[in-house]
């Protein structure tokens, strides 16, 4: 029989209001340095699957359901790592005797393709493969959600969802409520297990009622900084998650944190003339910016970083008592 709360769930399609003009002129917060034409020509953002074809699993949440139900197989992952084309975080856990794989449609085609029904459930099974205490780190999309693709997305605190008449909209949001979808079904299936889902501090994804929904279910919400972890960027970057210990992921960006952290990067800069020459954004002749080919590689976390997630859940499986 199919838990109680195994029932369709109501689906945000309402059009947003229009966002307030906002300018881009001035110094751009760091966090937010994105590409303004961010969308499905965008560096993070892909799918091989006709619209016509894309698969909404909130709408299908039944057969996810039945899906997990009916699963049998053997429990022998520690780690999925979803959007993890570098395999960073994968190859950490894997360095420590850890096991794992990582779902990326960039690696994987459309068999990691999550809009696709196919893709989607390749992705489920991977989270019931969980051992105990397996944890799965997820980090959608970005591009489309962050402050300065606003003119693009249009998203506001009052309207998450965005401009869904625009087509590189509605898949972003897409991709974002289906790797949710997963997560609310491991979480009810395998209860025994972690997620956690990364997202940069401006992103409007975590407000989307969907990600809410985890909030107001077991998931707490820590705000950290990659820069200090050997990021070239301040990086402020969101993490929702369940770990008992996941507060220890937390830091600030005080004055002191953030004057070693300059100090750092112009020692790396004075060693380095490729380090020097970087430049992650540029400025438009409208006075808008737009990010470079160096800011797609601020997309790969850190070695400090992964490896502080790796420590961080093997305390918080000691803390639980596995």
């Amino acid at each position: 029989m199919a838990p109680k709360r195994c029932k369709q769930t109501a689906r945000i399609r309402r059009p947003a209001r229009p966002a307030a003009a906002m300018s881009s002129k001035g110094v751009p917060d760091e966090a937010v340095v994105v590409e303004a034409e961010a969308g499905i020509r965008g560096n993070d953002t892909s799918t091989e699957v006709s619209e016509m074809n894309w698969w909404d699993a909130e709408l299908h949440w039944p057969e996810v359901c039945r899906f997990c139900e009916q699963w049998s197989g053997v429990r022998d992952l520690d780690l999925v790592s979803t959007f993890d084309f570098s395999k960073k975080v994968l190859k950490t856990w894997l360095s420590r005797g850890s096991s794992g794989v990582a779902y990326d449609i960039k690696s994987g085609g459309i068999d990691e393709d999550v809009i696709g029904k196919d893709g989607f459930m390749a992705l489920l099974g991977l989270l019931m493969r969980l051992k105990p205490r397996g944890m799965n780190v997820s980090a959608p999309p970005c591009s489309n959600f962050i402050g300065l693709s606003i003119n693009v997305h249009q998203r506001h605190v009052f309207g998450p969802e965005g401009n869904v008449a625009v087509k590189s909209v509605r898949l972003t949001n897409l991709i974002s409520s289906n790797c949710a979808v997963a997560l609310h079904a491991q979480m009810l299936y395998r209860p025994d297990t972690y997620g956690l889902v990364e997202q940069p501090k401006s992103s409007f994804m975590l407000k989307r009622e969907i990600y809410q929904q985890l909030a107001k279910n077991g998931f707490s919400k820590v705000l950290t900084y990659q820069g200090p972890y050997g990021a070239d960027l301040e990086k402020g970057t969101h993490l929702l998650h369940n770990l008992q210990m996941g507060y220890l992921l937390g830091s600030r960006m005080t004055k002191d944190v953030k004057a070693k952290f300059l100090e750092k990067k112009a020692q790396k800069a004075a060693r380095s003339e490729t380090v020097a020459s970087k430049v992650h954004v540029q400025k438009k002749s409208d006075g808008s910016f737009h990010g470079t080919k160096e800011l797609q590689s601020t997309s790969i976390y850190p070695q400090r970083f992964c490896t502080a997630l790796h420590k961080v859940w093997v305390l918080s499986k000691a803390q639980a008592g596995s």
